[in-house]
C-alpha cells in the first residue's frame, strides 16, 4: 500500500521531471492528450484543428524522449479509422464484399 509521504514524493518527482521515469509519465501523458485529440479530429469536430497548430509550436518541443517525438509524428500522419478501414478481416477491403 502507498503512504501519503511516499505518494507525495512521487507527485513532487512526476512535477519536477528531474528523473527519466518522470520524463517517460510525462511524455507518455502528452502523448494520450494528442491520440484524444487526432480521434476527435478524425469524428469531425475542428477541436483538434484548432488545438494542432499551437501544440505544434508549444507542446511537441518540450517532449523529452526521442520516442515520444517520433510517436507524435507519427500521430501527425495517422488516420484513427485505418485500424479498421485497412483490415483485412473489413467486409469492404478484404472479404466477401470486395469487388
Amino acid at each position: 500500500m502507498v503512504h501519503e509521504r511516499e505518494l507525495l514524493g512521487l507527485i513532487k518527482e512526476y512535477e519536477e521531471r528531474e528523473s527519466l521515469e518522470a520524463k517517460i509519465v510525462k511524455d507518455a501523458d502528452t502523448i494520450d492528450v494528442e491520440l484524444e485529440l487526432r480521434e476527435i479530429d478524425g469524428r469531425g469536430h475542428s477541436l483538434g484543428k484548432l488545438w494542432k497548430e499551437r501544440r505544434n509550436k508549444s507542446v511537441f518541443p518540450r517532449l523529452y524522449t526521442q520516442s515520444a517525438k517520433k510517436f507524435w509524428l507519427a500521430i501527425q500522419d495517422a488516420n484513427p479509422h485505418d485500424w479498421h478501414n485497412k483490415s483485412p478481416k473489413n467486409r469492404f477491403a478484404g472479404g466477401d464484399w470486395r469487388k
